[in-house]
């Protein structure tokens, strides 16, 4: 048995105040633009529209990634706390909704200028892929989106919550990092356009279906809103790997 001890807040100098989870998503950001900036050429970017898409990327996962937290995993609580929703900096950015909102832009981007946005999200799958497995350690030094209540030696517990429990957090950044490990080593080798992306889609919603059996959460017929939507990433990204072969 641990106790969580841990502060969500890396820097806190007068007015000054960083968060591990806030800089995680800097961090993941500035990778994802500078490996754009690597690849342009092999994209067929110029420098302006590398920049005119990552902002607008940007700006898609976040408002993305925000809006399905509040509408799937805390609707009751926004509605009464309207002004939390711009709190983003607390936590409370789902990974599907960035992925819905970053496959949109990415798509409707590349339509307009004439690019291929499998190309675009196997040059972003590196970065994001590492990213997101940061983002789960800094949720957990958040204290939050903790599991059962259990037994084992291994459990935590934090002031507020009730019992002994799975670090669920953990188990999703460390299933997150072998996936991530997995795609860089694929990313050395010649592949078809999107094939990283796709699996890169497929490892993140198995990681999501697995960790979501340890994690307090609400169930909808057996499983969690967030374990549906990661079938849902299974089942699509299959189909497009079969496509690839």
């Amino acid at each position: 048995m641990f106790a969580h001890n841990f502060s969500p807040i890396l820097i806190d100098i007068g007015p000054v105040e960083i968060r591990w989870y806030g800089l995680v998503w800097a961090l993941g950001f500035l990778l994802a633009y500078l490996a754009l900036q690597k690849n342009k050429e092999c994209l067929d970017m110029s420098h302006e529209q590398v920049e005119s898409f990552f902002f607008y990327f940007m700006l898609s996962v976040l408002v993305g990634a925000r809006l399905f937290h509040v509408l799937f995993w805390g609707a009751s609580y926004y509605f009464t706390h309207p002004l939390k929703i711009l709190a983003v900096w607390e936590g409370g950015l789902a990974f599907h909704g960035g992925l819905v909102g970053g496959i949109a832009l990415t798509y409707f981007f590349t339509k307009k200028h004439n690019l291929s946005w499998e190309k675009i999200f196997d040059v972003l799958t590196i970065p994001a892929a590492l990213a997101l497995a940061f983002g789960r350690l800094a949720n957990f030094m958040n204290g939050e989106l903790w599991g059962e209540v259990t037994t084992v030696s291994w459990c935590f517990t934090d002031q507020g919550i009730e019992g002994c429990r799975h670090p669920s957090t953990l188990y999703a950044a460390a299933g997150r990092f072998l996936s991530f490990f997995y795609l860089y080593y694929l990313s050395k080798k010649e592949q078809k356009d999107g094939y990283l992306f796709w699996q890169f889609v497929l490892w993140m919603g198995v990681v999501r279906i697995i960790v979501d059996f340890f994690r307090a959460d609400q169930l909808y017929l057996a499983l969690t809103a967030g374990q549906w939507f990661s079938v849902a990433m299974v089942v699509v990204s299959v189909y497009f790997l079969k496509k690839k072969n």
